[in-house]
């Protein structure tokens, strides 16, 4: 078996680890259920949520002393214990003479042992995705035999909750453990039993002997390690609050199989970072370490509702501080899972968390929502409403808002109560670092109110917020500043009239946020000058060599370190965070976790292994898209000339995404940039480019994907292999397209919006990811609009890369509809860019090649053509035109269709030409006789629609749907007058514009054939509409309003 589970996992990423760089027991997690084992693979602890303590755990630490609770070193002494514990589980008779361990997709321990007899063991540690009910170990064997046993001394209890500012200690249970054998399900399958009846609590493991421990109230098991045939050895670990329920998860785990449940955890995983954000290789580990710990720190308490917990080893504990930058980093950096991981926690903080008889949280909280701490700090006050409307702002998620707006409201007013007279001064009894305060006013916490309200008005879109967010401001400006050395400088408390203290601390992050937040800007000589005081030896209490720490624990901190980062990226100063990122290399531990604080000499931890809050903050500034996205400079001036690469399914024809295409390509080029091409499809025009057959949504293998994700909810495994290969392979295309030509910006057109080749869509996003190249994804029509997506088995994937929600990519939407659900649906900001017509140069008069057009046709001049100058498609609703025709009963009319079908499935082009038979009028459908270009095909001339639009005596447009209207403007710019049926964006973005037409709301009325009618026997009455249609185009969708949007939007994207 060693071989073949060596063999698995090598198909996953594995980062080895190197003790040297910093030991501590490796953790693992999943759900409820969480531990850590030390370096010979013995389980230290397995922990759980429970509902009547908040958190129980079953470990080989003894219980802390309670008489000491209230001495910082006792309390430093247990912690640092928790990294020497023995463990329980497998003792090999011969020593232990190498280890080596490595961490499985950055979220799973595997460990190596080699044996002074030769023998090699290797164990994963894991709680599995698919049966969350506690921990397997699997450990394989070079050979069986009589190797050593299974023993250990645990105790069963509720967590210890060791603070160094306790703010009063909850009652702690007896801590008596007792075993005993229980049947698993029946005699034939036996199990040990431990319990602690103070708790009601069980854990079920293996069968095996056992004593009670020498007084102190623990077990000593010892049982004979059972192998199978492979000399594999599986052990499951079942923890539960309830005994009864405890038991029935041991058995579901014993019963399942151990492989799969670890290849099913492992594919989990490798999802999650296949969708992160990116980060900088040089702190890989300790970013991945924020976002794997953050969610192993994310408990579900029920359904619904998700405490995150600041650590689970230490102290299991909520802070709403903690907690927020968690919650960002998840929101920001792991789509999907982490929008859902925050909801949740926003329910446990609004509906579960309890609160003080003032209506204020507590500081801290255990996982049940019960209040371990009631101190008042302002900060914690505040973190709720900001999470909230951060998570809005993000995901539009409008009704969970709905949910607890009522809650929110309630809470920020009674927040607001605590204002000191008509002053925006609110006094806080303690610092974010647990300490009192003398000066009761605090300097960061009102910074992190104004930004709290400001997310907030933007949230609930309330602007009677306005005032407040001014004069908070207005406030801070006032009270803060202050004269500390001959500098002004924001004190870091004030008593609100003469009395200042000057500090600055590693817990107090909204200081360096200010220029982030929109407070201030990097020039503001007051904040410059304050940062340089934190930086000082001025700073008695948080300088320590030159970094950033506390009075909390007198040492560096890696949050200190974070907030000097935030400094240097905010500032673009890219040598002074490279600085930064090789200290944080040097000071997180060997899998990657940031402790509390550390020895500046030796880098060794000096409090806290086990702290979520650094990794998370530093994880969420790579993450966040603002952080990426900021300007260092804002002094406009043109963009440089680039090479720009345009990416689609196809760009070839008359398809209203290739004529667009064609227009901003026409546009970037008078503007100096080159412009090439990369789709599944291109016309044979002499466009630079390449033509990538496995990119159009015609593919064999994306056609196949396609309809089996669209007609199956499940669809087999196998088409989520067959998605990622080809996506692999697309991307590579990609790749050697951007190094071929040089591309310094892709401008994806409509292949992350609409998922006809879902594969290309993946793609892109993983290029983007991987490479950070600029990228302006261009949006046509998502997937939600069209009906036949909504059904789906892959919303997942959807939601990650149609469109991609990443710092480098910015979005223009066709019209404003789509701008206004992007933002509500995904949180992605876009710009509003209509379809477009040439309007200040009017075309030419037909040439002798337009004028053959009749003539090639078998149209007389008397003949009056309605033109049809669409695509066969469905939401084109054409037999509508067909209809028209028919009730106008008029001979002279002749309709022309001179789009093509194909496009989509379903036979609608087949049904339509019976339809028009049926119809008894006169019509044409000449799709293989037009094209993006003149020339000839069987001996038949080939026309453009620029050819065909002079001969139409008026234009027929009965979309049910369309992303904007190309058509529709052509025919303005044609001067044409216009039928059409009053889809969405024609009401919400064309028709205010001014244009006139005859309309018509989903059925023809005899009124509407008069106004046809009218149209079609007064020249008068045509020429008034069109030109005045004309001068509407001219004002609203002409070239000039494309070169100023795309200007605006590249001075945007590289901070011009």
């Amino acid at each position: 078996m060693l071989p073949a589970m060596r063999a698995m996992l090598k198909r996953y990423r594995l980062r080895p680890l190197n003790p040297t760089n910093g030991y501590k027991p490796l953790d693992f997690g999943m759900g409820r259920v969480n531990g850590s084992i030390n370096q010979d693979g013995r389980i230290i602890a397995v922990n759980t949520y429970d509902e009547r303590t908040g958190y129980i755990t079953l470990t080989s630490a003894p219980p802390f002393a309670e008489h000491q609770r209230y001495s910082a070193d006792a309390v430093r002494r247990y912690r640092r214990g928790l990294t020497e514990l023995d463990g329980f589980g497998l003792r090999f008779d011969s020593p232990i003479v190498h280890r080596a361990a490595w961490l499985v997709e950055d979220a799973i321990p595997y460990m190596r042992l080699t044996l002074a007899n030769g023998i090699v063991a290797e164990a994963v540690t894991f709680v599995p995705r698919d049966a969350p009910h506690g921990a397997i170990q699997i450990w394989a064997f070079a050979e069986s035999g009589d190797l050593g046993r299974i023993e250990g001394q645990l105790w069963l209890q509720r967590a210890a909750y060791t603070q160094l500012t306790e703010g009063g200690p909850v009652p702690m249970p007896a801590t008596d453990t007792a075993h005993r054998r229980i049947d698993a399900p029946d005699a034939d399958h036996p199990a040990t039993a431990i319990y602690n009846d103070a708790l009601g609590a069980m854990a079920v493991i293996p069968a095996m002997d056992g004593r009670a421990g020498d007084g102190d109230g623990s077990v000593w098991l010892d049982g004979t390690p059972q192998f199978d045939a492979d000399a594999v050895l599986v052990l499951p670990f079942a923890l539960h609050g309830e005994g009864a329920q405890a038991a029935s998860d041991y058995v579901t785990l014993r019963s399942a199989d151990a492989a799969a449940l670890l290849i099913g955890t492992l594919d989990y995983w490798r999802d999650i970072w296949r969708y992160s954000s990116p980060v900088p290789r040089a702190i890989e580990r300790p970013i991945r370490r924020g976002w794997a710990y953050g969610l192993l720190c994310a408990l579900p308490i029920d359904d619904e509702a998700t405490c995150i917990i600041t650590d689970h080893m230490l102290l299991p504990l909520s802070w709403n501080r903690d907690s927020y930058y968690v919650a960002r980093a998840l929101l920001d950096g792991l789509p999907v899972t982490g929008e859902r991981v925050v909801r949740a926690h926003l329910i446990w903080l609004f509906e579960r968390a309890r609160r003080t008889e003032s209506g204020a949280w507590g500081r801290s909280y255990m996982a049940n929502g019960a209040i371990k701490d009631a101190a008042f700090q302002l900060d914690q006050q505040i973190f709720p409403i900001l999470e909230l409307a951060d998570y809005v702002l993000h995901t539009g998620d409008q009704a969970t808002l709905a949910r607890l707006r009522g809650t929110a409201d309630k809470a920020l007013a009674a927040l607001l109560a605590y204002r000191t007279g008509d002053s925006w001064l609110l006094p806080t009894d303690e610092t974010p670092a647990d300490d009192p305060i003398a000066l009761k006013y605090h300097f960061s916490s009102h910074v992190l109110l104004w930004q709290a309200l400001k997310q907030w008005r933007r949230a609930v879109d309330d602007a009677a917020l306005d005032p407040a967010i001014d004069m908070l401001k207005a406030s801070i400006q006032r009270h803060f500043i202050a004269q500390h050395d001959g500098h002004m400088i924001y004190a870091y408390a004030t008593d609100g009239e003469s009395q200042y203290h000057f500090y600055h601390d590693a817990n107090d992050v909204p200081l360096v946020m200010m220029p982030h937040w929109g407070f201030t800007t990097t020039h503001d000589p007051v904040w410059r000058q304050t940062i340089a005081f934190a930086f000082s030896k001025g700073n008695v209490g948080g300088h320590y060599g030159g970094q950033l720490g506390s009075v909390h624990t007198r040492a560096p901190w890696p949050l200190g370190d974070t907030q000097e980062l935030i400094i240097a990226r905010t500032r673009g100063d890219k040598s002074a965070e490279k600085t930064i990122h090789k200290r944080i290399a040097q000071t997180a531990q060997w899998d990657g976790a940031l402790s509390e604080a550390y020895a500046q000499d030796s880098r060794r931890v000096v409090s806290r292994n086990w702290f979520a809050w650094p990794n998370a903050m530093l994880a969420w500034i790579y993450a966040e898209r603002d952080f990426a996205r900021r300007p260092v400079n804002t002094q406009q001036r043109r963009i440089p000339p680039m090479k720009i690469g345009f990416v689609a399914t196809r760009l070839a024809g008359v398809d209203g995404v290739s004529l667009e295409a064609a227009k901003i390509v026409q546009v970037l080029e008078e503007a100096g940039h080159e412009c090439f091409y990369i789709a599944g499809q291109l016309d044979d025009d002499g466009r630079a480019g390449w033509q990538v057959p496995s990119m159009h949504f015609y593919d064999p293998v994306a056609r196949q994907i396609h309809d089996e994700v669209f007609r199956n909810p499940t669809p087999h495994p196998k088409t989520f292999r067959r998605i990622y290969t080809l996506a692999d392979t697309i991307r590579v295309e990609l790749e050697a397209f951007v190094e071929e030509f040089g591309i310094d910006m892709l401008i994806p057109q409509n292949a992350s919006t609409i998922p006809m080749n879902i594969p290309l869509g993946i793609a892109i996003a993983d290029l983007v990811r991987r490479t950070r190249i600029k990228t302006l994804c261009h949006h046509h029509d998502f997937y939600w609009e069209r009906e036949r997506f909504i059904n789906n088995g892959i919303e997942d994937i959807l939601r990650q890369a149609f469109p991609p929600n990443l710092a480098p990519i910015h979005h223009l939407t066709i019209n404003t509809p789509m701008k206004r659900r992007l933002y509500q649906f995904r949180g992605i900001e876009s710009t509003y860019l209509p379809n477009v017509f040439d309007f200040a140069n009017p075309p030419p008069p037909p040439d002798d090649y337009a004028l053959s057009f009749r003539r090639e046709m078998g149209l007389s001049d008397d003949d009056l053509i309605v033109l049809q100058p669409t695509r066969i498609i469905r939401r084109k609703a054409i037999e509508k035109a067909f209809e028209l025709v028919r009730r106008l009963n008029d001979d002279r009319l002749v309709l022309v269709v001179t789009g093509y079908d194909g496009d989509e499935p379903g036979g609608y082009g087949e049904w339509l030409r019976e339809e028009a038979e049926r119809s008894g009028i006169r019509y044409m459908f000449i799709g293989d006789r037009v094209g993006a270009l003149r020339g000839e095909k069987d001996g038949k001339r080939i026309f453009t629609l620029w050819d065909i639009y002079p001969h139409a005596h008026f234009v027929t447009y009965p979309s049910v749907y369309e992303g904007f209207g190309n058509a529709l403007i052509e025919t303005l710019y044609f001067r044409k007058p216009l039928f059409v049926h009053t889809y969405p964006p024609y009401l919400s973005d064309i028709k205010p514009a001014g244009v006139r037409a005859v309309e018509f709301t989903h059925d023809i009325t005899a009124d509407v054939l008069d106004q046809v009618r009218a149209i079609i026997d007064d020249a008068n009455l045509r020429d008034e509409m069109a030109e005045h249609n004309y001068q509407v185009g001219l004002k609203h969708f002409s070239f000039d309003v494309l070169r100023q949007t795309m200007q605006k939007v590249m001075e945007r994207m590289y901070g011009k």
